[in-house]
């Protein structure tokens, strides 16, 4: 069984296993819905604005369609696009993008090694592992250090090691294990 990953950092998967955390540990992203909900009620509001007092006259059904093909715009286009970039300039993950991250794991832990970072975890200390949408995540706090399914051989390789560090947490910590 491979326990040695070396992982060429990706801003895209660190962004993905992010999020993937933030709707697990607390079920969801609210910041994200707002981004799409606040546009949709502003929408909805011009909507109902021109269509009752017929604002702009004759072009109010153009207006109308027209000003929702751009809400769908931004909705499907720009709004990811922007959390991509406001996640890469708060995050800092942008001056990490193709460095080299080694994960080694063993019997009491697992150590990690960057450029500028080495440490050793013990599996005590491990809050839990997901493994979700092609990512194992390993949790610690609010925090978590992520194998993408790239590194993995084949996915029965993946579920391999999935039930070989499941078997070092705590039982609590397998308890809120999450293994799709």
């Amino acid at each position: 069984m491979q326990k040695e990953f070396i992982l060429d950092y990706r801003g895209a998967e660190a962004a993905r296993s992010r999020r993937l955390l933030h709707r697990t540990l607390y079920g969801g992203d609210r910041a994200a819905s707002w981004a799409i909900v606040l546009p949709a009620i502003a929408y909805l509001a011009f909507s109902a604005h021109a269509y009752f007092t017929l604002w702009p006259g004759d072009l109010s059904a153009t207006v109308i369609v027209g000003a929702g093909v751009v809400l769908l715009a931004y909705i499907r286009l720009a709004a990811p696009w922007l959390n991509r970039r406001r996640f890469a300039r708060l995050s800092g993950v942008a001056s990490l993008e193709g460095r080299q991250v080694t994960y080694a794991f063993e019997e009491h832990g697992f150590r990690i090694y960057a450029e500028h970072f080495d440490a050793f975890q013990k599996w005590a200390g491990v809050d839990r592992i997901i493994a979700l949408d092609g990512m194992v995540m390993i949790v610690l706090g609010p925090n978590a250090n992520f194998l993408p399914a790239r590194r993995f051989q084949s996915s029965d390789a993946q579920r391999e090691f999935v039930a070989w560090a499941l078997q070092k947490l705590t039982p609590e910590a397998r308890a809120r294990s999450v293994i799709g």
